[in-house]
């Protein structure tokens, strides 16, 4: 069988490890998504998905008296699959469609 075809539509998993010795947390997230179609809009930079998933792990810790928060390192793998993105201008007549066999994007946040 294909295994695209075998996949969930839609998949996240997150991992979190903390490192006591070394003060420093990883948190890992994977979000996977197969045969589905992607509606481009241009909108602006706050209003993004991936500006809003970025703004909720820089969230800081309020200063404690003694205490050293540790390090994050956040990362985001996006995973697409048999994806189609579908961008249509607001101000202009043209269309454009753009098939994804396969494609994923990994980004490191510190």
């Amino acid at each position: 069988g294909d295994a695209a075809a075998a996949a969930p539509m839609f998949g996240v998993a997150m991992k979190t490890t903390l490192d006591r010795a070394a003060n420093k947390q990883e948190c890992q997230i994977a979000v996977s998504l197969s045969r589905a179609l992607i509606q481009h809009r241009f909108s602006p930079p706050e209003q993004l998905w991936i500006t809003q998933i970025s703004d909720f792990f820089a969230v800081e810790d309020d200063e404690v008296s003694g205490y050293t928060p540790p390090t994050t390192v956040t990362s985001l793998c996006c995973h697409l699959i048999d994806c189609l993105v579908d961008y249509r201008p607001k101000y202009l007549q043209w269309k454009a469609a753009v098939g994804i066999g396969s494609c994923s994007v990994l980004s490191n946040m510190v």
